[in-house]
């Protein structure tokens, strides 16, 4: 547990180049994982296989850039449409924009608690460089 720091309830392993994905937040989202003989399956909340993982290194390694392209149950509510549409509002905004009638139009909002992708990843920021990078002495 040396190379593992938390810093209010985040877990970060120094030296790891990939991403971790959280258990815990899977199934509190309502995902199903099943472990056995050496594969993971994740299934969606009414039991669609989702992913199949196989373990290499004792680790399940997945390529988002694959099970993205592989993974397409979504339900699309009233709720998120306008969401994405309004340029990824958060749903208390839109929710009062509805309620203060200042957009005609739109349907009731309800909060959504599922990611989204696109949130996500426009809050994500760059790895900082480390401190015992190269720094030249003098020009070119």
């Amino acid at each position: 547990m040396s190379g593992i720091k938390t810093l209010k309830n985040v877990f970060y392993v120094r030296k790891i180049k990939q991403n971790l994905v959280s258990v815990r937040q899977l199934l509190e989202f309502g995902y199903s994982l099943y472990f056995n003989d050496e594969m993971c399956n994740i299934r969606d909340k009414i039991g669609i296989l989702l992913l199949s993982v196989k373990m290499m290194n004792r680790s399940f390694n997945i390529d988002l850039k694959e099970a993205c392209l592989s993974v397409n149950t979504c339900v699309y509510t009233n709720s998120i449409l306008w969401h994405k549409r309004l340029g990824h509002f958060n749903y208390t905004t839109l929710k009062m924009m509805v309620d203060l009638q200042m957009a005609s139009g739109l349907p009731e909002i309800q909060e959504q608690h599922d990611i989204c992708e696109v949130c996500q990843l426009g809050k994500q920021t760059r790895i900082v460089f480390p401190d015992n990078a190269f720094r030249a002495s003098s020009k070119l």
